[in-house]
């Protein structure tokens, strides 16, 4: 079994030991085999235990667990049709069931309708004199980042731990309706080989890391990564730390993360990563994203530190919002329409993001397209902006047939292919004549003209056709 399919809540890796015996009858729909007489946890080790469930109905999940509602499971293996099996001689197993002492557990299925089948119960006991005396183990260790101003001790929290898979898995037993993660670790509680996605770090800031194991803990081990580059904790009692030196705090920086790693007897080696901020948005000239209305994106450039948020999209706008993992508002929730330009700062610099198209669909959710850049907007950037967007706007709903390379094209179709040229140079076109003239009038691949079919048969230049439509459009008031 793999780690990436455990899914419990404050493991401890103590084990126990016990009788184990089918004594009643198992239900209809699931039944047990392998499951043996006798069964010490920990079991010797080398040793196999394969338990194997079948299940005659369809099920959406099948898990061990000491109870139906236990929040402490261990997912089934499927290992053909109907038939799922797990090994209980598993260290990760070991250490479920004995979290909660000597007792019995059971294998569950949920069918696609919620109902829950139970298996016969399995007993088990406490192994007296292991390696952690009374089911108990050494705590979880605690990681302090040393900075100038004092300690910061990271919060290891079940919510903060992920596992090479499980994040799938959880989801999907998330909108199946079902609850794999507890609320929080139970005192003296375990989780192994994990990983946990601590609070972003600068390396500038940074004087030592350091690890500190319980005292009840033994053969304890730690060192600092970033990339292949590696750096022993030096150990001080039950401590282990770590004196960032000024080549480590740039490798860090460059290489965005720093991963301590570390483990105690009896553990997998568990991992927190310290994640560097961007010391500035890493950007081309410009870079675009497309958020779906009610949702959220990390903004390009910066390693997902920054986070763009929009609300609903209503009468042409929407509330734009724009945080940093630690919670601070470069934007926030600024009523935004297609074309506006927002200036914001981050670590000293200048930046400029801009709603480049807002889509209101009758059918599935609303979206808008921005586009960040670096430095201030331009004086009259954000109206030319809005000027260019109402007159493609206009292209989609005039009477007209627009041409190009002698084919006849819907004005919905026009005004399409005027976005995707706008798009792909949208840094460098920043007004509305240069809009008409670089995508609206002529063909980049062939340099033929546009040309514009009136309702009444008269054909006419796109770039005029496009400059009287710009000027109606200035003679109207601007939609609210």
């Amino acid at each position: 079994m793999t780690l990436s399919r455990l899914c419990v809540a404050g493991l401890a890796f103590c084990l126990t030991a016990g009788i184990v015996r089918a004594a009643e009858e198992a239900p209809a729909g699931l039944s047990l085999s392998g499951v043996p007489e006798q069964l010490v946890v920990p079991p010797p080790e080398g040793a196999n235990v394969v338990l194997t469930a079948k299940v005659e109905v369809p099920v959406r999940a099948v898990w061990l667990a000491r109870s139906r509602d236990s929040q402490a499971r261990y997912m089934l293996s499927a290992v053909g049709k109907g038939v799922y099996q797990v090994n209980l001689a598993d260290a990760e197993v070991s250490a479920m069931l004995a979290a909660a002492g000597a007792g019995t557990c059971r294998v569950f299925a949920e069918r696609p309708d919620g109902e829950l089948l139970s298996s016969v119960p399995i007993s088990y006991g406490v192994e007296e004199g292991g390696p952690y005396p009374r089911g108990r183990v050494a705590p979880l260790p605690q990681v302090y980042i040393h900075t100038q101003t004092g300690a910061t001790r990271l919060k290891l929290s079940p919510e903060a731990y992920r596992f090479s898979e499980s994040l799938a898995l959880r989801a999907e037993m998330a909108g199946q309706g079902m609850t794999f993660w507890p609320a929080e670790i139970t005192p003296g509680g375990y989780l192994a080989e994990g990983v946990v996605a601590a609070d972003w770090v600068r390396p500038a800031d940074v004087e030592s890391v350091e690890v500190r194991f319980s005292p009840a803990a033994r053969g304890t081990t730690a060192e600092a990564r970033v990339g292949k580059q590696e750096w022993p904790l030096a150990a001080d009692g039950r401590s282990r730390s770590l004196r960032l030196t000024p080549e480590m705090r740039r490798a860090w920086q460059e290489g965005e993360t720093l991963t301590l790693a570390f483990s105690q007897a009896g553990q997998e080696e568990m991992q927190v990563e310290l994640k560097a901020p961007p010391e500035k948005l890493d950007l081309p000239q410009s870079a675009s994203l497309t958020i779906i209305q009610r949702y959220s994106k990390p903004l390009p450039g910066s390693r997902g530190y920054l986070t763009l948020s929009i609300g609903d999209i209503t009468a042409g706008q929407s509330l734009v919002t724009l945080r940093s993992a630690d919670g601070k508002a470069l934007i926030d929730e600024r009523s935004t329409r297609e074309g506006e330009t927002v200036p914001f700062e981050f670590s000293g610099g200048q930046y400029t993001l801009t709603m480049q198209k807002m889509v209101n669909l009758l059918i599935g959710d609303d979206y808008a397209t921005f586009v960040v850049s670096a430095g201030a907007p331009e004086p009259g950037l954000a109206s030319e902006r809005q000027k260019i967007e109402r007159l493609i706007q206009a292209v989609g709903s005039a009477q007209m047939t627009f041409v190009r390379g002698g084919v006849e094209y819907s004005p919905a179709r026009a005004a399409a292919h005027l976005r995707e040229k706008y798009e792909l140079v949208y840094a460098e076109v920043r007004t509305l004549d240069a809009f008409i003239e670089r995508v609206g009038s002529v063909s980049w691949g062939t340099g033929e003209e546009y040309s514009v079919r009136l309702p009444d048969g008269t054909r006419v230049k796109a770039s005029n056709w496009l400059r009287d439509l710009s000027t109606k459009l200035e003679a109207q008031p601007a939609p609210k």
